[in-house]
C-alpha cells in the first residue's frame, strides 16, 4: 500500500461530508482533515476551502473523478446553498468622491460589500434587484467569487443609484443624490434552495419588506441591520421584525434613536430586550461593542494610515461576521467573538480603496495576516 498523500483541497464541509460518504461505499481508504483541526492557539485560521482529503497515489484518480462528479452534481449545489449565507438587500451603481479622489457609478450596494466579504468565508446567496442599465462586468465578479445570484432580479429600468461626498475628516458625510429606480418597488423573492439556508442576514431595507423575507424563509441564525429612517417612520414593524430575529448589527446613534439611551451598555440591553439575543454595536473608528447574555467583548477598529474610501465598511463588517458564523456552524461565545474580530478584518480592507475593490483582490493569507496582527494589537 502505498503512502497517503493530499489528494485535493476541498472547497466547503458539505463537499467533504459528500465525498467522504461516497469514498466510503467504495472502500476507498481516505482522510478528511479540516484546517479548523489545525487551528492555531485555538483561533482558526483562514485558508483556501475547507481542508483536505489525503489518500494513497493509486486512488488518487478515482477520488479526483469523484470530486468532479461532486461538484457538477445539482444535489451538491442545492446542499452547499443551504449551509451558507442568504443576503437580502441593495445592489446598486455608487459614485464616491472623497479627498483622495472619485469613483464614478463603481458597484456598491450593502449586499454586494456583505457578499464579497462573506464569500472569503462560505457560500452566499445574494438576494437584490438590479436594471438593464447593470454592467455585465459587475456579475461576472460576484459570480467569479462563487455568489449565487439565482435570487438576484433583473428588473426593467435603472439600477438604484448613490451619491455621496466626504469631508477630510471621514466621519463626516454628505449625501448628493440618492435614486432608488427598480429598487424602489422590489419585494424580495427567494428561490427555493435559498429558503432553507441556516443562516440569513436581513440587510438594511424597510422592516416590511423584512418580515416578506421571513415569512419565506426557514433559517437557524437571523441578524439584521437598520438605519435611523427606519427606527424614525415604522418603529412598530421594526419591532416586529426584531422579536423574530437572533441578532442585530447597528451603530451607536442608532442604539440611542431606537431606545431613547445615551449610554451604549444601557442602550444595548434595550435593545436585546426587543428580541435579538445578540447585539453588534459599531462605533465606526473607534471598533465595535459585542453585547451576549451577560458578556461584552470589545474590539478596537485595525489601525489605517491610508483611508480611501469608508463607504460600505459597516457591511463588509456584517459580512465577515456573517460569513465566519456560517462557516464554523456554531453561534456559541467563542465563535462570535471571533466573528467580530473577523468583521473587523473584512471592514478594514473595505477602507483602502474605492468601492469593494480590495474584498474582490484579498487573498485568505491576508486575511489570516490581519486577523493575526488584531489578536497582537489586543494582546496584554
Amino acid at each position: 500500500m502505498s503512502e497517503m498523500k493530499r489528494v485535493a483541497v476541498l472547497d466547503n464541509e458539505i463537499e467533504a461530508q459528500l465525498l467522504g460518504s461516497i469514498l466510503s461505499e467504495k472502500g476507498i481508504d481516505h482522510i478528511l482533515i479540516s484546517y479548523r483541526d489545525t487551528a492555531y492557539d485555538g483561533l482558526f485560521q483562514l485558508q483556501k476551502g475547507w481542508g483536505d482529503v489525503e489518500a494513497n497515489e493509486d486512488d488518487e484518480k478515482a477520488i479526483l473523478e469523484t470530486l468532479d462528479q461532486i461538484r457538477h452534481s445539482q444535489q451538491s449545489e442545492e446542499m452547499v446553498q443551504t449551509a451558507g449565507v442568504t443576503v437580502v438587500g441593495s445592489v446598486a451603481l455608487d459614485t464616491v468622491e472623497t479627498p483622495w479622489g472619485k469613483n464614478e457609478d463603481g458597484l456598491g450596494g450593502a449586499a454586494t460589500y456583505f457578499s464579497l466579504a462573506a464569500c472569503h468565508y462560505a457560500q452566499v446567496n445574494l438576494v437584490g434587484v438590479v436594471g438593464n442599465d447593470f454592467p455585465d462586468e459587475h456579475i461576472k465578479l460576484l459570480e467569479e467569487k462563487g455568489i449565487c445570484l439565482d435570487g438576484l432580479e433583473h428588473a426593467e429600468g435603472k439600477t438604484f443609484r448613490w451619491s455621496g461626498r466626504y469631508h477630510e475628516d471621514l466621519n463626516l458625510r454628505d449625501t448628493l443624490d440618492t435614486q432608488l429606480n427598480v429598487f424602489e418597488h422590489f419585494h424580495p423573492k427567494l428561490p427555493k434552495q435559498f429558503q432553507a439556508t441556516k443562516y440569513l442576514f436581513l440587510g438594511n431595507i424597510h422592516p416590511a419588506l423584512q418580515m416578506e423575507v421571513l415569512e419565506q424563509a426557514s433559517p437557524e441564525f437571523i441578524a439584521l441591520d437598520t438605519m435611523n429612517l427606519w427606527i424614525d417612520i415604522s418603529l412598530d414593524e421594526l419591532k416586529a421584525v426584531l422579536k423574530k430575529v437572533d441578532a442585530i448589527i447597528i451603530n451607536d446613534s442608532e442604539v440611542k434613536d431606537l431606545t431613547g439611551e445615551n449610554n451604549v451598555v444601557t442602550g444595548a440591553q434595550k435593545v436585546a430586550d426587543m428580541g435579538p439575543g445578540i447585539v453588534v454595536v459599531k462605533k465606526g473608528e473607534h471598533g465595535c461593542l459585542l453585547f451576549e447574555e451577560e458578556s461584552v467583548f470589545a474590539v478596537p477598529a485595525f489601525p489605517l494610515d491610508n483611508v480611501v474610501d469608508p463607504t460600505g465598511a459597516g457591511d463588509s463588517f456584517a459580512g465577515g461576521f456573517m460569513g465566519y458564523i456560517a462557516e464554523a456552524d456554531s453561534t456559541n461565545s467563542e465563535t462570535l467573538r471571533q466573528a467580530v474580530v473577523h468583521g473587523s478584518v473584512l471592514a478594514s480592507f473595505t477602507c483602502e480603496a474605492f468601492g469593494p475593490d480590495r474584498l474582490a483582490q484579498i487573498s485568505g493569507q491576508e486575511i489570516s495576516d490581519r486577523f493575526d496582527a488584531f489578536r497582537k494589537l489586543t494582546a496584554f
